[in-house]
């Protein structure tokens, strides 16, 4: 049976759940398992997504329910992304209305779901979508893009911003996510930009992948050179081989590269780099200035009120800028969540668990 709401081709018989298993069939209608479910919902830095192009230092409520409808070697939320029935005894009811309640009592701009892939929890999604605009509050996700047209059709209205994560540009490297092909997500990126949807683009670039973040570009420089690339150094979590993990050396250098056809190329999981910042396509100064701050995450340090350059030149910044980051207490940058669980998987091994 083809589902409706991902690309994956999910046999799902009554009763039973599909590949993604965040899913049910019943009576010939896909419904989610865990509807209204979140293992996390807290305030954070929208830098923090990642998003670099929108709301600077904003806040706002991230949202994050289990399960995913890729498996993706590496995922830096494999815990919640892939053993959705260990962890879903963690998970709490919160309406849509509560979760609005909350944005607007924590003084969040909207709120954004992350950590595990919406594509997991659509109607849920879609549902919080519509209560979050009619109390005046923006919504966006960060996900795997992998929607079908039909659930593409709901989603382009319904959404502000997205940071799609590519997987690289072949369908071998989308096979090796258990998907089938890399054009749906490439569907994605071109239907929600040409929406009008803020649309930023993340890649994994693993040593040996040069090839394939490089024609991940060039299929973004068709949609838009505008739209800002943000290179993820691969780290190796779980049992992925340390090989793989390329210098920031390396790293810096193919951003170099890219950055000859894309305006806006960053590097993540690099402390100390400057390929953070924002430099001016016009006259090649630094505009905006950012840092390292934990797995997958920046802060932004210093940007202009009007994100305009002292040459001139307007940047493609979507949205109000905040007057400083969020701070969430007792973090040192990436997500609570899963620099928690992180800590208490080193605990595990420690204790030979």
């Amino acid at each position: 049976m083809q589902c409706s709401i991902c690309e994956n081709r999910c046999a799902i018989p009554p009763g039973r759940t599909g590949r993604c298993r965040m899913y049910a069939n019943e009576g010939g209608k896909i419904v989610e398992r865990f509807p209204d479910h979140y293992i996390a919902t807290m305030p954070i830095s929208i830098e923090t997504m990642p998003m670099c192009h929108y709301h600077p230092r904003e806040t706002f409520l991230q949202a994050s329910g289990i399960g995913c409808t890729f498996s993706c070697g590496g995922c830096i939320s494999e815990t919640v992304a892939h053993h959705a029935e260990a962890v879903s005894g963690a998970l709490k009811h919160v309406p849509p209305d509560v979760l609005v309640r909350r944005a607007r009592e924590w003084g969040c701009r909207g709120i954004a779901f992350c950590l595990n892939d919406p594509t997991a929890m659509h109607q849920t999604f879609l549902r919080v979508a519509r209560a979050a605009h009619d109390a005046g509050l923006l919504v966006g996700c960060a996900t795997n893009g992998y929607y079908t047209e039909e659930s593409l059709r709901d989603l382009a209205p319904a959404i502000d911003f997205a940071n799609i994560g590519l997987k690289g540009v072949s369908d071998a490297c989308y096979r090796a996510c258990g998907a089938i092909s890399a054009e749906p997500a490439f569907r994605t990126v071109r239907t929600l930009f040409e929406a009008g949807v803020h649309v930023e683009v993340s890649c994994i670039y693993a040593r040996g992948s040069e090839d394939e973040l490089r024609a991940a570009a060039a299929r973004i420089e068709e949609i838009s050179p505008d739209i800002p690339f943000l290179v993820m150094r691969f780290i190796p979590f779980g049992d992925e081989p340390p090989e793989r993990e390329p210098t920031i050396a390396e790293s810096e250098r193919i951003c170099d590269e890219l950055r000859e056809t894309l305006r806006y190329v960053y590097l993540f999981n690099s402390p100390g780099t400057e390929y953070l910042n924002t430099v001016c396509p016009s006259c090649g100064g630094t505009v905006v200035r950012r840092e390292f701050f934990g797995p997958m995450g920046a802060r932004t340090i210093a940007i202009p009120p009007d994100a305009r350059c002292s040459c001139g030149f307007s940047l493609p910044v979507t949205g109000s800028i905040g007057e400083r980051p969020y701070a969430e207490p007792g973090m040192m940058g990436g997500y609570r969540f899963t620099r928690a669980l992180e800590m208490v998987h080193a605990i595990l091994v420690c204790l030979g668990v």
